[in-house]
């Protein structure tokens, strides 16, 4: 589908080219995709078909190739974008991943991927497991992050300002869990370039198991507050980020989660 919501260091008018791919490396329990992520949705495609469909979007005006949560079929899409390239696809390719990943397997993207895009979600290990089934995520996502920036090397924008080569992380913050955001962003300060883009979503809507709550995080049953927001942007600044991104309360709207089922 052609998503038009994207941060607009991705694209414009015309929107990402977004190809989600079925399945996920994790369980995370309020997933907004989770119809797709983790349940068994999708069609098989060769790669010569999915290359089809990435110039499908790219003649529909995509301004990029939007791989949504590719991790698990890296092989196959190395090998899709590489028959669309030699068909013409000229727009840049964006790893949309949970950040979840090996350097062996990043390492394999390298000529195929132009921007990585993480999302760099949990801190500690029993926020981790409890929440994504996996306690060893950060230490796991944050070397994998660290790969993403040497592989990718410094961003390269387009005039209109848009990443066409680069990393940028995305992190949603989860009502009740500032503290993890907080431990994220300071990390990030000592560790990742302090210009390099950074999206704090705003965009939380309790779904998936979080709808009948999950014990022991009674926050995830409501809404981000604009207290809780509002600290983790001023913590942002304040840590010396020079490039976020935010979004205003109405983001946090189930109007924005596609529909698998159709």
């Amino acid at each position: 589908m052609v998503h038009r919501w994207e941060e607009p260091f991705l694209a414009g008018p015309g929107g990402s080219g977004a190809v989600f791919l079925s399945g996920c490396s994790l369980r995370c329990a309020f997933c907004q995709n989770a119809g797709v992520s983790q349940a068994d949705v999708g069609v098989t495609r060769t790669p010569e078909a999915a290359a089809e469909a990435m110039l499908d979007l790219q003649r529909q005006g995509a301004e990029n190739i939007d791989l949504v949560t590719p991790s698990h079929f890296a092989p196959g899409v190395v090998a899709a974008v590489a028959v669309a390239r030699r068909r013409g696809l000229a727009v840049p390719v964006v790893w949309n991943s949970n950040a979840y990943e090996t350097f062996e397997t990043l390492a394999t993207l390298a000529g195929t991927v132009d921007v990585f895009l993480p999302d760099l979600k949990f801190f500690s290990e029993t926020v981790s497991r409890d929440l994504c089934g996996a306690s060893d995520y950060f230490a796991r996502a944050s070397e994998a992050v660290r790969a993403m920036h040497r592989i990718a090397g410094p961003p390269v924008r387009s005039a209109e300002g848009r990443l066409l080569r680069g990393v940028a992380v995305r992190h949603l913050v989860l009502p009740g869990l500032v503290p993890e955001t907080l431990s994220i962003l300071d990390w990030m300060a000592r560790n990742l370039p302090l210009d390099a883009p950074l999206s704090l979503m705003r965009q939380y809507v309790p779904m998936h198991r979080a709808l009948g709550g999950i014990p022991g995080y009674p926050g995830l049953s409501r809404r981000l507050t604009t207290h809780e927001y509002r600290k983790v942007v001023d913590a942002a600044v304040a840590l010396g980020f020079t490039d976020v991104w935010t979004q205003e309360k109405g983001s946090a709207d189930e109007g924005y989660t596609p529909d698998f089922s159709a």
